[in-house]
C-alpha cells in the first residue's frame, strides 16, 4: 500500500509539471499565432499602410472595439482588399476559426492532462481513505481482542478467588471436626489446661476464617430485625468484662456507655460495676425497664447475632490494644438521627501510626508493632458484617485518641426505597 501511494504521488507531481509546461506553451502559441495572422493579413491585404491595417485587424477580432477606434474608412478599405484576396465578408469569424483550429490540439492536451490530474488526486485520496479505514479496523480488532483478554483475566481472577474461598471453607470444615474431638479429650485431662487454651484459640481462628469465607461467597443470609442497639452493647460489654475479669483479674477494666435520651433530652452515662450498670448522671443503678425505655431511641435494622460479633471484635480489639499495666478504659458513645444509629468507640490505647490507619481493616494486618498476640482477621470480619448489613465502619484519629465510628441503618433499606 505504501509503494502504491508513492507511485501515485510521483504521477501527480509529473502531471502537474506537464500541465504547467503545456499552459506555458499554449500561452506562447496564442501570442505567436495572433502575431503571425496579423503579419500575414498586413502583407496580403494592405502593404502600404501596415500600422493601420494591424489596428483594424485587432479591432475585427473584437467587435466591441470598432466604435472605439473610429476607423470606418480604413476598415472599408481593408475589407475590400480582403474580399479581392478571396476572403469572405465575415473576416473576424474566419480569423477566429483559424485560431480554434490551430489551438485545438493544445486545448485537447490541456483537458487530458487536467483529467489525469483529477484522476490521480481521486486515486490518491481513495488510497488514503482505504488505508485509514484499514488502520481503524485493525485498531478496533486489537481493542476488542484486548477487551476480551481483560474479561478473561477478570473471569479467571474471580474464579481463582472463588476457588480460594471454597478451599478455605473446606479446610476449616475438615479441621473443625477432629479439633472438636481433640478438645473433648483435653477437657477430660485437667493437667492440660494450657493446651486447652491454645486449642480454643485455634478453634476461634478457624471459626472466623469460615465466617469470612461464607460472607465473601455470599452464603450468609442475615435475619434482620428492629434491634435495640443499647441493650446489645450492654450485653456485649457485660460478657466481655466478665471474661477479662476472670482471665486477667490483675487489670482494671472501665467500660462507659453514654448518650442522650431522645424523649426527655437527658444525658445518660452507664458504667460497668460488678456485673451491673451504674448511671453516673443519676447516681443510681440502671434498672431493666429504664434501660429499655432509653434504648428505644437507638434501634437499628440488623441481624442481632452477626452484629453482636462485629461489635464484640471491635471492642475486644480496643481491650487488647491497651497496655496490660494500665487501666483498660473503653468509652462508647451512642447517637442517632432519623436514618441511622452511630456508635463511637474509643479507648486509652496509643493511637495507631498514621501509615497503618488505612490498612487496619485489611485481612491478616496486625500493624507490625502490636503488643499482643493478634491474627489480624477480627476487624476484617467486623467490616464485612457491618458493610453487608448496610452500615459503615471507619477509624478516625483526633490528636492522640483513635475512634472507631460505626453507623447502622434504622430501617429496612429495600422497604425504605419503596
Amino acid at each position: 500500500m505504501k509503494q502504491k501511494k508513492n507511485i501515485a504521488l510521483y504521477i501527480l507531481i509529473a502531471t502537474i509539471a506537464a500541465a504547467f509546461l503545456l499552459t506555458t506553451v499554449l500561452f506562447i502559441g496564442i501570442v505567436n499565432l495572433h502575431r503571425t495572422y496579423s503579419e500575414y493579413l498586413i502583407k496580403c491585404v494592405y502593404n502600404s499602410r501596415a500600422q493601420a491595417t494591424s489596428t483594424l485587424i485587432r479591432a475585427m477580432l473584437d467587435d466591441n472595439c470598432l466604435d472605439r477606434y473610429k476607423l470606418n474608412e480604413e476598415y472599408d478599405k481593408v475589407s475590400e482588399a480582403a474580399l479581392s484576396s478571396g476572403y469572405t465578408d465575415d473576416l473576424p469569424s474566419y480569423i477566429r476559426q483559424k485560431y480554434v483550429k490551430k489551438l485545438m490540439p493544445y486545448i485537447i492536451g490541456y483537458v487530458i492532462i487536467m483529467i489525469i490530474i483529477c484522476g490521480v488526486i481521486i486515486y490518491y485520496f481513495t488510497a488514503a481513505k482505504k488505508k485509514y479505514e484499514s488502520s481503524t479496523s485493525q485498531a478496533v480488532r486489537e481493542l476488542e481482542a484486548l477487551k476480551l483478554k481483560y474479561e478473561m483475566n477478570d473471569y479467571n481472577h474471580e474464579k481463582r478467588e472463588a476457588e480460594l474461598r471454597q478451599f478455605i471453607e473446606n479446610i476449616a470444615h475438615q479441621i473443625k471436626t477432629p479439633l472438636a474431638v481433640l478438645i473433648t479429650e483435653i477437657e477430660m485431662d485437667l493437667g492440660k489446661e494450657k493446651q486447652l487454651v491454645q486449642t480454643g484459640k485455634i478453634r476461634q481462628l478457624l471459626d472466623m476464617l469460615l465466617k469470612i469465607a461464607r460472607l465473601e461467597a455470599g452464603k450468609v443470609n442475615f435475619e434482620r430485625n428492629d434491634e435495640n442497639m443499647l441493650n446489645l452493647l450492654c450485653n456485649i460489654c457485660s460478657k466481655l468484662a466478665e471474661h477479662y475479669h476472670n482471665t486477667m483479674p490483675e487489670n482494671v477494666y472501665h467500660i462507659c456507655i453514654s448518650g442522650s435520651d431522645g424523649n426527655r433530652g437527658d444525658r445518660f452515662k452507664y458504667v460497668q460495676q460488678d456485673g451491673n450498670w451504674y448511671d453516673e448522671v443519676k447516681e443510681s443503678t440502671v434498672t431493666p425497664d429504664e434501660l429499655d425505655d432509653i434504648a428505644n431511641d437507638y434501634r437499628a435494622w440488623c441481624d442481632y447475632e452477626w452484629t453482636s460479633e462485629a461489635l464484640l471484635n471491635v471492642i475486644e480489639n480496643s481491650f487488647k490494644h491497651t497496655d496490660a499495666d494500665t487501666t483498660k478504659k473503653i468509652n462508647i458513645c451512642l447517637s442517632a438521627d432519623s436514618d441511622e444509629v452511630k456508635i463511637t468507640i474509643s479507648d486509652s490505647a496509643v493511637a495507631i501510626p498514621e501509615q497503618y490507619a488505612e490498612r487496619i481493616f485489611d485481612r491478616f494486618f496486625t500493624g507490625g508493632a502490636a503488643s499482643y498476640e493478634s491474627t489480624g482477621i477480627g476487624l476484617n470480619l467486623s467490616k464485612l458484617i457491618i458493610t453487608q448489613s448496610g452500615g459503615d465502619i471507619r477509624l478516625k484519629q483526633i490528636d492522640d485518641t483513635q475512634y472507631f465510628v460505626i453507623t447502622m441503618p434504622k430501617y429496612n433499606l429495600l422497604k425504605r426505597r419503596e
